[in-house]
């Protein structure tokens, strides 16, 4: 049975899995033949896989068979775990050290505990020196400090080496998947109409591969440069060798493909459950046999498709995939490696957004459309305002024209200014109501932008209680917005050198009786 050599041709990674598809090419004699694809990953999943290809052959059906290797473990991963085992028995000393401590430290404690009021009575009595008497609490004194010390070097050793620990661990564990012993062999039956050189593919689904979206986005000027970024991860066993065509996709493993069904809801008395049989089950190879009237010759120059018997559908659902032009190599250490899937520009309208009862700063405001064909899935965004790094958020999902806004960092060449003008409790008014009078001052200086449009937002209180009245008594410039939870909106344009002042006051009326709380700001 001839062995046929493959290698990756193209992989699909989304977010919980990869596709891989081997290729190879061999030269086979008319008639029945079989080849097998050896050291395939063992976490495979064997539903998934499929052959297909070209050339004048039918592929008659698809078996894996699950092969062990008799070669000792590498040395690599054997060793890693050696020193893992070394790592712990370092610790382990370190613990009986600290045991043997501990109970030291309790016996000198008991010691002055207990022996106090012996030591007292034998010194009243005369029957022990003052001397003498000194020179044991000294010696208790300076055990216990030596005791705590040592205690406290060993706790500090004993953290230090469990980082170690955990570091050679993981090492270890990937060393040891890299290491498996146990490999899939797929045996693709073929029946060739004619003695050619075929092309096979095949195609199957390995766990513990994924990938997360991450973005750069650098404001030059009133350009926002957005480059798409994609972290891929695997620890499926085999290493992903270039040359590869790599694909990335949204889809996830599809759900909801039933109609849901409501089980019945009983109410019934306890019973003990009964147990289980222990089940096994049998897996019998995967084989597709295609019947003979459907096997069409077809000449050597031209290389058909190799075809299953039964239609095979594809339906990812909405799903959006990326094809990556300049993929590179991932090995199978669990690592994340960085693709990049598209670089961007796009035109922004910049403005200031400022809320000095929180920060007394002005804070550079980017809004742009996702004027681009792709989705930006949910992940994390460098954020840079020139050279300048600002710093890392997290961002939701962007599909194509949607509106997105980016805050860069605080504009220091805005000054921004809040003060408090005016607080008065009045509850000398006639009746039962007392009246507490609040007004705020907010002062904007653009010295040396050209123009500087600037958001303000701020608020008054919002009453919690029927008998307690909020109202705006003046606020100058008139807010452009206000809404239920008391937030006012200003929106100050300021050419450079110009200065704008915000002045807003609201009172409070309440029962006099009431105390009330909430006014602190």
């Amino acid at each position: 049975m001839p062995a046929l050599n493959t290698q990756i041709s193209s992989i699909t990674v989304y977010p919980d899995r990869a596709r891989v598809t081997r290729t190879g090419r061999l030269s086979l004699e008319r008639g029945a033949q079989s080849v097998t694809i050896a050291s395939l990953p063992v976490n495979l999943d064997e539903s998934s896989v499929r052959a297909a290809g070209k050339g004048n052959a039918r592929i008659t059906g698809v078996q894996m068979n699950l092969r062990y290797s008799a070669e000792a473990a590498p040395g690599a991963a054997r060793d890693a775990q050696l020193q893992v085992q070394a790592l712990q028995d370092q610790d382990r000393i370190l613990a009986d050290e600290e045991d043997a401590w501990k109970q030291r430290l309790a016996v000198v404690k008991g010691i002055g505990e207990h022996g106090g009021e012996d030591m007292a009575r034998n010194l009243a009595r005369g029957k022990l020196a003052l001397d003498t008497l000194t020179g044991v609490l000294d010696y208790l004194s300076q055990s216990q400090e030596a005791a705590a010390t040592i205690l406290r070097d060993l706790a500090i050793r004993r953290r230090d080496l469990a980082k170690q620990i955990e570091a050679a661990q993981q090492e270890a564990d990937k060393l040891a998947n890299a290491a498996q012993r146990a490999a899939y062999e797929a045996q693709v039956n073929l029946k060739v109409a004619e003695a050619s050189e075929l092309e096979i593919e095949l195609t199957y689904t390995v766990p513990n591969a994924s990938w997360e979206a991450h973005y750069d986005a650098r404001l030059e000027g009133e350009t926002l440069e957005w480059t798409y970024l994609a972290q891929v991860q695997q620890q499926t066993g085999e290493d992903w060798m270039l040359p590869f065509d790599l694909t990335l996709s949204t889809a996830t493993l599809a759900t909801g493909l039933d109609k849901p069904e409501l089980p019945p809801w009983r109410v019934d008395v306890y019973r003990p459950p009964e147990p289980y049989p222990r089940m096994t089950r049998a897996m019998g190879p995967m084989v597709a046999a295609a019947p003979e009237a459907m096997m069409v010759a077809q000449p050597p120059a031209s290389m058909p498709k190799l075809a299953y018997d039964s239609a095979q559908v594809d339906s990812s659902g909405p799903s959006v995939t990326y094809k990556i032009s300049a993929p590179r190599a991932i090995p199978s250490d669990g690592e994340p490696h960085q693709v990049a899937v598209a670089t961007l520009s796009f035109p922004v309208a910049l403005d200031y957004f400022s809320a000095p009862k929180i920060d007394e700063h002005a804070f550079v405001r980017a809004k742009f459309n996702n004027t681009s064909e792709y989705v930006m899935l949910a992940g994390d965004v460098a954020l840079y305002h020139g050279a300048d790094f600002v710093g890392t958020r997290a961002q939701e999902t962007i599909v194509p024209h949607q509106e997105v806004e980016l805050f860069l960092g605080a504009e220091e060449r805005i000054q921004v200014e809040r003060q408090e003008i005016e607080r008065t409790v009045d509850k000398n008014l006639l009746g039962n109501t007392a009246r507490a009078q609040l007004a705020y001052r907010i002062l904007l200086q653009n010295p040396a932008l050209d123009l500087a449009r600037i958001t303000v937002l701020d608020q008054i209180p919002v009453s919690q209680h029927p008998d307690i009245k909020v109202k705006l008594r003046d606020a100058t410039p008139k807010p452009v917005q206000q809404n239920e939870q008391g937030e006012l909106q200003w929106r100050i344009e300021l050419k450079k050198g110009d200065k704008a002042q915000i002045d807003f006051a609201f009172t409070v009326e309440y029962p006099k009786e009431l105390r009330i709380t909430g006014l602190e700001g």
